[in-house]
């Protein structure tokens, strides 16, 4: 929920002839959010709040987190983390993933997991360029992926609660790390020039992603497959041991 504050500030930046888009992205939130304070007034919301503006209502009953398929959810939850947004919109929230045109299967998987997690999902393929955007609205999104709202990942914290934690990195981290790399990640090939003057190749993987947090969850999750990272770089987790890279082998497959 937002705050009379926030709303108020939102209110002044449009009497500045700022505009919904610019109002958002400085304030962190989306734009329909903004559309719909800007619509009822500064009267309205000192009637109603903040709280019950731009903000759908949650109806029926959410799902329960122990009868999730933990290999489903664990897979969503990666690719989510990786390219995926939660957004309000009229009467509900929208999960969007989006997904490089070039892996049709991973695509195909990512689908399969949001429908394993919620059988009514009713998913949309939305093209866009050289991705396609999938996309499902519930009112309970938010529930089970409760980091869709307070801005960009990087800019926020992104901490698991308990049970979120069990079914990622526990019940299936394997299937955790294999979303994180299906959307942030990819294996290649590494070559180096040796003292002796001869180059040398060898099969790696890279895990890129701005949010601290997240790159944390990632060394997490191979942690618990018994694989060994290092940092790369500011934004770049590697796995490039030869038995760690033979695990991940196993546990991810081709990414196709």
């Amino acid at each position: 929920m937002y705050s009379d504050a926030i709303v108020a500030q939102a209110l002044a930046l449009e009497r500045t002839g700022r505009s919904p888009d610019s109002i958002a992205s400085e304030l962190g939130i989306s734009r329909t959010t903004v559309v719909a304070w800007l619509r009822v007034g500064s009267s309205l919301v000192a009637e109603r709040g903040a709280s019950r503006l731009g903000r759908p209502t949650y109806r029926g009953e959410c799902i329960d987190p122990a009868s999730l398929d933990p290999s489903a959810y664990a897979y969503l939850l990666g690719q989510y983390l990786g390219d995926g947004c939660i957004s309000a919109v009229k009467r509900s929230f929208r999960l969007r993933i989006t997904c490089c045109d070039d892996y049709p299967g991973v695509m195909d998987e990512c689908e399969l997991a949001i429908v394993t997690v919620r059988p009514e999902a009713q998913v949309r393929r939305l093209p866009r360029t050289g991705c396609t955007e999938l996309s499902d609205s519930w009112h309970h999104w938010p529930c089970l992926l409760p980091h869709g709202r307070g801005g960009v990942k990087h800019t926020r914290l992104i901490e698991l609660t308990e049970w979120q934690r069990h079914l990622a990195l526990e019940a299936a981290p394997g299937q955790f790390v294999r979303g994180l790399i299906h959307s942030d990640g990819w294996r290649g090939t590494n070559r180096v020039r040796g003292a002796n003057g001869k180059t040398y190749e060898y099969p790696r993987y890279l895990f890129s992603n701005r949010s601290a947090d997240i790159r944390q969850l990632f060394v997490d999750g191979c942690e618990r497959i018994s694989v060994g990272t290092r940092r790369m770089n500011a934004w770049t987790v590697s796995v490039a041991k030869r038995a760690d890279v033979a695990i991940l082998d196993q546990v991810v497959g081709p990414k196709c």
